[in-house]
């Protein structure tokens, strides 16, 4: 398992891993950037420089709880870098902590730096060719993947972490399990293909893994710190040099070289011929491994360097310590090319490629480096192999969106005006022009010249967006809608008016209003003559009403009179 992995949740479309890794091993689909494990070097810059810590240290932590757990013999090798990082503890609180937890001693990594520097002293005796150190694991990567031409000059000597290991499982025994903790990524890589060391934990877990256990200050750990090392100086950039060879050496015998970048221009200078030395000590971290990816870089790099010597003086003047011999093909390493063989895309489809992101000639090539790549030909490149995505170049989304913008505000039908608080136009787009033609409104000219500018200067005067505002020009006949805001993020003060003519549909509430007026006064009309017309024939009803009862009234009066003369 590849020892950085990505939190994709938390990986914001920012580029920040891509823009930082000197070799780009990077890759992004979907918004999404990955590491590529073939590619990658370890040096952690992607960890340290991640925004949103999205790029996360694989931990074997839970190895090392294992190991402690189960009652076996564990020793913990740290790197002679810990003085830089365990800066609110004293040495013995350290220690006691370290102890609390289970482990059977403490060694300084220094022990194994012994051999490896004895090993170069060996090396440099023979002067056969320009040697490169080997110490550190991000140096080794990048030879083996990027110069493999190089491997032979690589220095064939097991690296301090693991002549340490070779050393304590010879002391201790071979079923002693032996844990690594350091500020170095690469060393979790290491382990893995040298199978010497059983775990490696950085710093800032060992820190996590000591809250878990129970101070005894009382207790003693193993710490081989009463001798004077000079190999306690192997975290600083020219200590291995110092430490084999000496303050007596010609400059230009041996080089110092710090830094990934310029650890790959030497490397490309030796790889051409044009660099003639006899050692060269690179270390991909800037000043040596007290500048690491899991160093605390709070606290300046100086400081950091000041920790490390005053802890290295304490030392000064004390008997050197004498070191158990290993054999010297124990500490033979052997390395392998690992060489990434991409396709090289051809001109014409590097130009097709550009084609597609805005870039037509060379002159649109701006290489800003937006993207994370150093030019728009290598995006290109990555692109054709799957590594980077179209969107990622700046430039063309930007274009691309303003574009998209201005199409949007040239095509649509309602009138866009932008102005300042002097009401001089700034901005318009053609439907402004098309609504407002009788005025002839043009750029830079003053709106009140031409119209009444009651909802501009109500925004400009409270500051508040102006939403819905209908209003009507009487000298155009035109009915409008307004919404007028104002624009922030710029260096004066703007405004933004759209404005929908909506004089087609105003016509038409009116025509229908008037409609129903009328349709209503219609109606009434009908009523009223209802009315009437059911007032007479009430009125006829009542009196053929009255004559018919009089009538009736008459013929019983009739009738009465006749029967009573019977």
């Amino acid at each position: 398992m590849h020892p950085i992995t990505t939190r994709s949740a938390d990986c914001k479309d920012c580029y920040r891993c891509l823009r930082v890794c000197p070799v780009k091993a990077i890759s992004v689909k979907g918004g999404q950037a990955k590491v590529r494990e073939e590619s990658c070097i370890l040096c952690g810059r992607c960890v340290l420089e991640c925004p949103q810590q999205a790029k996360l240290i694989r931990s074997e932590v839970y190895k090392v709880i294992d190991y402690l757990s189960t009652g076996q013999k564990v020793v913990l090798s740290i790197a002679p870098s810990f003085p830089a990082f365990f800066t609110k503890v004293s040495l013995r609180d350290l220690l006691a902590q370290i102890k609390s937890l289970g482990f059977s001693a403490v060694e300084e990594t220094s022990v194994g730096a012994y051999y490896t520097a004895e090993e170069y002293r060996r090396l440099f005796i023979k002067q056969e060719q320009t040697t490169i150190s080997s110490c550190c694991p991000v140096v080794v990567n990048l030879v083996e993947i990027y110069f493999s031409e190089l491997i032979p000059n690589l220095a064939p000597v097991a690296s301090p972490m693991i002549a340490h290991a070779l050393s304590i499982k010879e002391r201790w025994g071979d079923e002693t399990k032996v844990v690594f903790a350091g500020p170095c990524i690469g060393k979790m890589e290491e382990r893995g293909r040298e199978g010497k060391v059983d775990a490696v934990i950085t710093f800032a877990q060992l820190e996590e893994l000591l809250k878990q256990g129970k101070e005894d200050k009382n207790s003693r750990v193993s710490l081989e710190n009463e001798f004077y090392w000079e190999t306690r100086l192997f975290p600083l950039s020219g200590g291995s040099i110092r430490t084999f060879a000496g303050d007596k050496l010609v400059n230009t015998q041996v080089e110092t070289i710090s830094g990934v970048e310029n650890c790959w221009e030497t490397l490309s200078a030796l790889k051409k011929g044009k660099l003639y030395t006899n050692f060269i000590e690179l270390m991909a971290c800037e000043g040596g491994c007290i500048n690491g990816p899991v160093m605390d870089h709070n606290r300046c790099i100086i400081q950091r360097k000041k920790d490390l010597i005053d802890y290295y003086n304490k030392f000064q003047g004390l008997p050197k310590k004498k070191f158990l011999n290993l054999t010297e093909n124990s500490l033979i390493r052997n390395f392998k090319p690992r060489s990434v063989n991409e396709k090289k895309a051809s001109d014409k489809v590097i130009r097709e490629i550009l084609v597609q992101i805005g870039k037509f000639s060379p002159e649109d090539e701006k290489n800003c480096g937006g993207c994370g790549y150093n030019t728009c030909r290598d995006k290109a490149q990555a692109v054709f192999n799957g590594q980077a995505e179209l969107e990622m170049c700046v430039s063309y989304m930007k274009e691309k969106a303003e574009s998209l913008a201005t199409t949007i505000v040239n095509s649509t039908p309602n009138a866009i005006i932008m102005f300042d608080k002097d009401l001089r136009i700034k901005e318009l787009n053609p439907a402004a022009k098309q609504i407002f033609h009788l005025y002839s409104l043009e750029v830079g000219e003053i709106l009140s010249d031409y119209m009444d500018c009651e909802p501009f200067l109500q925004v400009i005067k409270t500051g508040k967006p102006l939403k819905s505002f209908s209003f009507y020009y009487p000298e155009l006949d035109l009915y409008t809608k307004h919404n007028v805001v104002p624009v922030y993020g710029c260096k004066e003060k703007l405004y933004l008016a759209i404005i929908e003519d909506i004089s087609e549909n105003e016509r038409k509430r009116q025509k229908m209003e008037l409609i129903k007026e009328q349709t209503l006064a219609k109606t009434q009309e009908v009523i009223n003559k209802q009315m009437l017309v059911a007032q007479e024939i009430a009125g006829l009803l009542g009196e053929t009403t009255a004559e018919t009862k009089a009538a009736l009234l008459q013929l019983i009066k009739h009738i009465n009179q006749e029967t009573e003369r019977e």
